[in-house]
Order: structure tokens, then C-alpha cells, then sequence
């Protein structure tokens, strides 16, 4: 079982700690912990607290949250900590280049074409593709002028590759960009879901952003997500319907 394979893993790591990230996945490992005794702390990125989360945290010395407001969804027994949400390493560089002068959108040499980045997802999020594409399509001399990058995810690339050919617009196509920190460090523009960690980076690094929650997400916790970034004015966001 996956609690078997769990309690024997932490046993042959000799685990100090384990630290819970999140998701179902999560949970054989941190059950099997406690049951072994062992210290549990847990990560929670978004607004609402995920179920496992929610189920997991009367098990754990802690759970760190990156918004104040999830407290309302955790038992109040709970030790909950704002900790914020971690980045990658590379974004954290980048976001202290910008604040040191460093190249940005606003320091774009003259004539440089402006930048749309569009994040749809790992797996290529169709409706999100869709719709963006749909709108490009109602202003196609403008976008004519911009630098458009568009991540389609691995099952969309061919299906986009398709629309831009008809609209006669130059893309730089790719399933995954690898140096994605720095595309969204230059971009004036980014489209995206409203995933935790994708928002918390491109807040670091100040970037302009239209945020398009995933309608199917777990209690819809993208669009809580993307409501309290909107409600501070770092983000604008639509549902999907809209």
C-alpha cells in the first residue's frame, strides 16, 4: 500500500522531519509520520487551504500559509504561520536585478517589440488557449507589432500552431519554456491560470498580468486565488465564462 511504501521510505531516510506540500499525494507520507512520531510541518499556497491540507493539519507542529485569510478554513487548534510562498531561486535573482536596475520591460532598447507571454498550462489548458487566441484575433494589426510567446502545454502545440498560421501571426510556439522565469521577468504582458506559485512569481517580479482562473480547479480555489490578487490590484481576472 501507499502508506506501507511511505512508513518504510521514512524509515529508511531516517526522517527528522517531514515537510507536506500539498495534494492527495502527500497525504500515505504525512499519515504514515505521524504515526511513527515524527514532526510534520506543512505548505499551503493558496487562499483556500486544499482538503488534504485541511484534513492534514490537526496532524502537524505547523502549516504555512502564504495568505492570512486561509486561517478561516483551518480548525483553530491549528498553529498556522504566514510564511508566504516560496519561488524558484531564479526569479529571486531576477526581482533583485530589477531592484538594482537591472534590464526590464521598461528598459527595452528603442524599436524592441513589446511582449505577450501566455502560460497555458502543462497540459495545454483548451479553453484558456481558445479564448486568447479568439481575442487576438479581434485586433490582429496590433498584435502584428508585439512579440508574441506562447506556452501551449504538452497536448495543445499543434492545434495552436494551427490557429496562428490562420490569423498570420508570428509566435514563438513551445510545450514547456524552460527559462520561464526570465520570459516572465521581460514580459509587458502575461496570461495565465491562477495557480499559486505561477501568481506569487510574477508578483515578485511585477509583471502585468490577466489571470484566468481554471474552472475545474479543487473548490475552485484558482479563482480565490486570483479574487485576492485582483482585490489589490496586482492582477486582472475573468472566469472563463466571461
Amino acid at each position: 500500500t501507499a502508506g506501507g511504501a511511505a512508513a518504510r521510505l521514512l524509515a529508511e531516510l531516517r526522517a527528522a522531519v517531514v515537510v507536506g506540500c500539498g495534494g492527495m499525494a502527500s497525504v500515505p507520507t504525512v499519515w504514515a509520520a505521524w504515526r511513527r512520531g515524527i514532526p510534520i510541518v506543512l505548505m499551503e499556497q493558496n487562499v483556500l487551504p486544499g482538503r488534504a491540507n485541511r484534513w492534514l493539519s490537526r496532524l502537524a507542529e505547523c502549516i504555512c500559509l502564504s495568505f492570512e485569510e486561509s486561517r478561516r478554513w483551518l480548525p483553530r487548534s491549528v498553529r498556522a504561520i504566514v510564511t508566504g510562498n516560496p519561488v524558484r531561486a531564479a526569479v529571486v535573482r531576477l526581482t533583485d536585478a530589477d531592484r538594482a536596475g537591472g534590464a526590464t520591460p521598461a528598459t527595452r532598447p528603442t524599436g524592441a517589440p513589446q511582449t505577450l507571454l501566455i502560460l497555458g498550462g502543462s497540459l495545454g489548458a483548451v479553453s484558456l488557449n481558445t479564448r486568447v487566441l479568439d481575442a487576438l484575433a479581434t485586433d490582429i494589426d496590433t498584435w502584428r507589432s508585439w512579440r508574441i510567446l506562447h506556452q501551449t502545454g504538452s497536448g495543445a502545440i499543434e492545434s495552436v500552431r494551427t490557429r496562428y498560421r490562420a490569423l498570420e501571426l508570428e509566435v514563438n510556439l513551445s510545450p514547456f519554456f524552460a527559462d520561464l522565469p526570465e520570459l516572465m521577468a521581460t514580459a509587458d504582458i502575461v496570461i495565465t491560470r491562477a495557480g499559486a506559485t505561477t501568481l506569487a512569481e510574477l508578483a515578485c517580479l511585477g509583471r502585468p498580468t490577466i489571470a484566468v482562473p481554471w474552472a475545474n480547479s479543487a473548490d475552485d480555489h484558482q479563482s480565490c486565488n486570483a479574487r485576492w490578487y485582483g482585490e489589490r490590484g496586482a492582477v486582472l481576472w475573468a472566469s472563463e465564462e466571461a
